[in-house]
């Protein structure tokens, strides 16, 4: 692996969702929760309908009505800031020391997510690997 890392790679650009830390079904099952507790039925409970999606995308696939999701969004803000997500228990093993790696290796480290900023931040801080990034 070092020849191949000192010889064809410049960077290395990392998903946040799925890559460095295991939070889909965490973020499918809180979501399956609200809508329980709410009453409501979404639009699918196949969590393979979601993965991959934007949070745009996800809230489409749940809720088709447009001002029904709207209302729906909102309040599932403060479901969720009561609910959150413990990122450091979702962190997939081997990322620090492929992190360590890299940047023994010279290697630029980058994050690329649809996932929302501050999240992604807070995953950065909670897991302990902001400064590689």
């Amino acid at each position: 692996m070092t020849r191949l890392l000192d010889s064809m790679f410049k960077a290395v650009i990392f998903d946040m969702d799925g890559v460095l830390v295991n939070s889909e079904e965490f973020y499918f099952n809180r979501r399956m929760s609200y809508f329980e507790e709410k009453g409501l039925h979404p639009g699918s409970t196949d969590i393979h309908d979601y993965l991959g999606m934007s949070n745009n995308q996800v809230w489409a696939a749940l809720v088709p009505d447009p001002e029904q999701r709207d209302v729906l969004r909102k309040d599932y803000l403060v479901y969720q800031d009561t609910h959150p997500i413990d990122y450091s228990r979702f962190l997939n093993a081997g990322v620090v020391n492929l992190l360590k790696s890299l940047r023994t290796h010279g290697m630029a480290i980058g994050l690329a997510s649809a996932g929302i900023y501050a999240d992604i931040f807070r995953m950065l801080s909670e897991c302990h690997i902001r400064p590689f990034f």
